[in-house]
């Protein structure tokens, strides 16, 4: 049996290869062997990512944990290696844009191992995000491009890349969103938090750009608090905003918002898949620079972010892609017959 190696590290890997994993092992024709490099290592950032999305525990976790992006990178390739030389894959699995998917790239084109990016073809157009040259790099080592979107193939072709590489398959992040919003809609998180449905806004806020410079994300807060005066604002925090958070003006921005609750919605850490709000019941606000979140806000039944609100979410596609329903349900069933390709599927 034919041997697919899926690399995950990061929070929105693990969104993203839950539903091929899933679909891969119904059919039954090949072994998956599925790698956590350890890049989010945060039980919160981490774990309950694995038991909210039903993911089997990794069968192989490289402990890579922080770093600079070049010591993550490194640190991911190095052990990654030695996985790849003992278990031989036939095919390496990746998703997304974080380092762990640069690294495994990295690994399966020194190894001469065939390498499927599921997500391929996004764009942000600005090179001063790490996550951009992640894209860029991975996609131009990769043997098979699964790409969400027809605007992610156009991308492709205009950098020069073969059409024989280029897979249009859907976005399977709307397939875990389906997947779990019965579920998640049984949970009591909205009456706990004392919210209404569709009458209270969900931000997310951890790119650098927006945080990382305290008056720039403080600019953002008192943004939040003029939103609040209309609508409550839920404001799961990234641990790397809630760093920022803890000097000593934030407290003094988020009390501006009248509508805060006791505890603060702001000061969770970030929210486990299936009880996040917008999951569940949709909001009519997503202030975001989470690529994710905005995929998941411009799902059927929800007005889709306009083309500029992607772009500047560093996820062009979001914005204008929004298939029916039942095409965006087939598309981690057209990524498991994707990856494994005829030369992966055929008996030994």
């Amino acid at each position: 049996m034919k041997t697919v190696l899926h690399v995950v590290g990061a929070r929105p890997n693990f969104m993203k290869v839950a539903p091929i994993h899933r679909a891969i092992a119904e059919r039954g024709r090949l072994r998956q062997i599925l790698v956590h490099t350890g890049q989010h290592y945060d039980v919160k950032m981490s774990d309950v990512f694995f038991t909210d999305l039903k993911l089997p525990p990794p069968d192989i976790h490289l402990g890579a944990g922080s770093g600079s992006h070049a010591e993550q990178t490194a640190k991911v390739m190095v052990e990654l290696e030695k996985v790849c030389a003992g278990e031989r894959p036939d095919l390496i699995s990746v998703v997304g844009d974080v380092n762990s998917t640069l690294a495994a790239s990295l690994v399966a084109a020194k190894a001469l191992i065939p390498l499927a990016h599921v997500e391929a073809g996004l764009r942000s157009n600005d090179r001063t995000m790490p996550e951009e040259i992640n894209r860029i790099v991975t996609d131009r080592l990769a043997d098979f491009l699964l790409t969400p979107s027809t605007d992610a193939d156009e991308n492709l072709r205009r950098e020069g890349v073969d059409e024989g590489r280029i897979f249009f398959v859907g976005n399977v992040m709307i397939d875990s969103l389906f997947t779990f919003r019965e579920r998640a809609q049984r949970l009591p998180t909205l009456g706990q938090m004392g919210l209404a449905p569709r009458k209270y806004a969900v931000c997310t806020m951890h790119r650098p750009s927006n945080v990382d410079d305290p008056e720039t994300l403080y600019d953002l807060l008192g943004a939040l608090g003029e939103i609040s005066r209309t609508v409550p604002v839920i404001f799961p925090v990234h641990p790397r905003t809630r760093k920022i958070l803890s000097t000593a003006d934030a407290p003094r921005k988020l009390a501006d918002c009248p509508h805060r609750r006791k505890p603060p919605p702001w000061t969770c850490l970030a929210s486990r898949y299936a009880r996040t709000p917008n999951g569940r019941s949709p909001s009519p606000w997503a202030p975001t620079s989470s690529s994710a979140l905005i995929r998941s806000a411009s799902s059927p039944r929800r007005p889709k972010p306009s083309a500029e609100t992607a772009r500047k979410a560093a996820c062009p596609t979001a914005g204008t892609v929004a298939p029916r329903r039942g095409s965006l349900k087939s598309s981690s069933i057209r990524c498991s017959a994707l990856l494994p390709f005829p030369s992966l599927t055929s008996r030994d």
